[in-house]
């Protein structure tokens, strides 16, 4: 249950993440927290044309992890079964937001940011354990995530 509740908490998180950056009184972090997730998150959907894919979940016999059917399990599934195209980013936009909220805040705020840190990695590993991502998609989520943070870096000094 804790991974499926890690996967929904993707939505939240950005909005969680610009709060912090607002009421910690690093608004001026605000476009740099911007530019990084929104690359990060736009690099996976642009990929996400010429890497069609289907979700593990949807194919026939997938049995990977067998996770009980718990609320939020439901309320997930839910979501993707009706509010999506029934495939999936890759590399997983979830991942690579998620990630790059968590570097951002690193930088600025480092205990809240390593809370969003394993959010982040809860919400990887949630992925793959749901069915929604492929570990390939995960792991170069993560690395766009990684890349971009570090060219913004580089930009802004």
């Amino acid at each position: 249950m804790y991974l499926e509740l890690a996967y929904v908490m993707d939505y939240p998180l950005i909005p969680l993440a610009l709060l912090v950056l607002y009421t910690t009184g690093l608004r001026s972090r605000v476009n740099f927290f911007w530019l990084v997730v929104l690359s990060a998150t736009y690099v996976c959907f642009a990929l996400t044309l010429f890497i069609r894919a289907s979700p593990p979940r949807i194919l026939p016999g997938y049995k990977k992890f067998q996770i009980p059917p718990t609320p939020v399990r439901r309320l997930n599934r839910g979501i993707l079964d009706h509010a999506s195209i029934q495939a999936i980013t890759c590399p997983s936009a979830h991942v690579a937001s998620s990630l790059a909220a968590a570097l951002v805040l690193l930088g600025v705020q480092p205990w809240v940011g390593l809370i969003f840190l394993w959010v982040a990695l809860s919400i990887g590993i949630g992925t793959i354990v749901g069915g929604y991502h492929y570990v390939a998609d995960v792991l170069l989520a993560a690395a766009v995530a990684l890349l971009i943070f570090a060219a913004s870096l580089c930009m802004y000094r």
